[in-house]
């Protein structure tokens, strides 16, 4: 780890400043005045090191519980905007989706065109929290900002592990797509 070359290098000027003060004829001032010039280094060091050393914790406990929880805010709005996103090809939808029958990314991409068009573009999409319900299944609330709504109305979607990639499921993509009928989609 890299904390410990600091500390050591304090350490080692403060031992070398030491000895070099208990060899003159004013050794007793000196080293004192030394000895806590070397101890406000130490301290220092000390200091630096373990804050470097919290940072390399904080980093590695932030990583860990991602990989644990799996599906994070960030990847699960990414993937649904891309699914709702009528610039978006199919094969990207397929990446977003799971699911083997074509008509289901048809009819999400027919939904993406129609609801945007209606004023439901992707960045009205904003998910708000991801829940797991087990090692591959999540489920994530999504707030959607409708043009005919004062407020955002709160919608449950599902997501699926496939691999080390999560996706919408198929069940996802019926919820929004039913949306699309009640606003002329």
């Amino acid at each position: 780890m890299k904390v410990r070359k600091p500390l050591a290098a304090a350490v080692l000027a403060a031992a070398t400043i030491l000895a070099t003060a208990a060899c003159s004829e004013e050794a007793s001032d000196t080293a004192s005045s030394v000895a806590n010039d070397a101890s406000a280094a130490v301290a220092s060091a000390a200091g630096d090191a373990a804050s470097q050393a919290r940072d390399a914790v904080s980093g590695a406990v932030s990583s860990a519980k991602d990989a644990v929880i799996g599906l994070s805010t960030e990847d699960a709005q990414s993937t649904l905007r891309t699914a709702v996103d009528p610039a978006s090809t199919t094969e990207q939808v397929e990446g977003a989706v799971d699911t083997n029958n074509p008509e289901t990314i048809s009819a999400l991409q027919t939904y993406a065109e129609t609801s945007s068009a209606a004023g439901y573009t992707p960045d009205v999409y904003t998910v708000k929290e991801v829940t797991e319900q087990g090692s591959s299944t999540a489920t994530a609330t999504v707030a959607v900002a409708s043009p005919h709504a004062p407020a955002p109305v709160d919608i449950q979607l599902n997501y699926v592990r496939v691999g080390t990639n999560w996706k919408l499921t198929a069940d996802a993509v019926d919820t929004l797509t039913s949306m699309g009928g009640q606003h002329g989609g």
